[in-house]
């Protein structure tokens, strides 16, 4: 998503420690969010597709959980960054962190859910619910004649009977690797990760163009280098 020339890859020198940091750590934490957000939407479509084709599918859902979780999490340490920077109360309208924040509810909850797992374990419990949550979603598996199904996964255990809703979405709907409207559930809260990684794609296209226009001219040269990989080899 991020250009080799986006400010946010070329951070002014000249900006404080504390500045370039919070910048830098947005940056990260939705690029971990676009990532894992879209590396979910192509395992839940090539599932969707397997299904549809009647190829067996694997029973095991660990990576699909995994990038769910990790999108969460990123959204979430991206939600705190964006609402605690510098100035962050002269950030206007459907930006302002008071706004962002309340649009990210949700994935605050099912982090803290997440977080203070064995405290909700009994809640879980009483949920018939699964540990590590539930998804569901749809997938368009045609555009012309439009052909769209929904889906659902639980992982672990079940005990007893078990009850799911699909996903029924209405309005506007992004299509990506042709699945979109991923809600998660776990314990008593759930929320929608495509909602949230339209926000934080917004938010970024809005810190680029912003940005853009005020890295001008020499007073924010030179830029901060970003990025090392190291090694050594070890005498044995």
């Amino acid at each position: 998503m991020f250009e080799i020339n986006s400010p946010l890859l070329n951070i002014p020198a000249t900006l404080t420690k504390r500045q370039a940091i919070f910048l830098d750590g947005l940056r990260q934490h939705a690029q971990i969010a676009i990532y894992a957000y879209t590396r979910l939407c192509n395992s839940l479509s090539e599932l969707s597709f397997a299904h549809s084709s009647n190829v067996e599918i694997s029973q095991d859902f660990t990576h699909i959980f995994l990038d769910a979780w990790a999108c969460i999490e990123a959204v979430d340490r991206f939600r705190s960054l964006w609402q605690l920077q510098p100035a962050s109360d002269t950030i206007p309208g459907e930006f302002s962190p008071k706004f962002i924040n309340g649009k990210l509810q949700s994935i605050r909850n099912l982090r803290n859910v997440a977080s203070h797992i064995a405290e909700k374990i009994d809640q879980i419990a009483s949920l018939n619910a699964s540990v590590s949550g539930l998804i569901r979603w749809i997938t368009m598996h045609s555009k012309s004649p439009t052909v769209i199904r929904t889906y659902f996964m639980r992982p672990g255990i079940i005990h007893g009977q078990l009850s799911a809703q699909f996903v029924a979405p209405s309005g506007k709907i992004l299509f990506t690797h042709d699945v979109g409207s991923i809600v998660l559930n776990a314990g008593s809260h759930e929320g929608n990760l495509s909602d949230a990684y339209s926000i934080v794609c917004s938010i970024v296209n809005f810190m680029e163009q912003h940005l853009a226009s005020k890295f001008i001219g020499p007073a924010f040269e030179p830029r901060l280098p970003a990025n090392i990989f190291g090694s050594a080899q070890l005498n044995v």
